[in-house]
């Protein structure tokens, strides 16, 4: 007999880089919803994660992500909530941030109106490739009232005694 054996996407892409990739807070499971708005439907190329990072609401946080290539053009920051999408960047989202080819990072004031189901989208241009063509990561979160954020660290880590999280292997951060 010949025993055969598989391999799942789990076993084989435990993380994953790409084009542009939330870390904080952290893109969807495998990162894949990076791909490109040509080739994948839908607010962000791939459906919700297990994974939701609780904010509390009006919180401010350094949202960061990676680059695997800077291409030209801006980036949107974006909170989506029933479908309606809200702008986290000044200006009301019009136009697109242009701080460089290379910036992985940008302060934003997150809404003061709880959500369960929120999605934060990360949109990068690929002006190379046309106007319209842009690379998408999008985080699962959830906003809450002052002190009802139910774990501090996160899902990928541990409160220590001191107070500040532990961060699980292949993550970092306050949080």
């Amino acid at each position: 007999t010949t025993e055969i054996y598989t391999l799942s996407l789990h076993d084989a892409l435990p993380i994953s880089a790409a084009h542009i990739s939330l870390r904080y807070p952290h893109a969807r499971k495998y990162d894949l919803d990076f791909l490109d708005s040509f080739r994948t439907s839908g607010d962000c190329g791939m459906n919700p994660g297990s994974e939701v990072t609780q904010f509390q609401i009006g919180e401010q946080i350094n949202l960061t992500w990676h680059l695997g290539y800077p291409h030209g053009g801006g980036y949107k920051i974006q909170l989506i909530r029933d479908g309606v999408v809200e702008s986290l960047v000044p200006g009301g989202g019009q136009d697109w941030e242009d701080t460089g080819r290379s910036t992985q990072n940008h302060l934003v004031t997150l809404p003061s109106q709880p959500c369960q189901n929120c999605t934060i989208r990360l949109l990068r241009q690929a002006t190379e490739w046309g106007k319209s063509y842009q690379f998408r990561s999008c985080s699962d979160i959830q906003l809450v009232q002052p002190g009802a954020v139910t774990d501090p660290c996160g899902t990928n880590g541990k409160q220590a005694s001191n107070g500040l999280c532990e961060c699980d292997d292949l993550y970092s951060g306050d949080r």
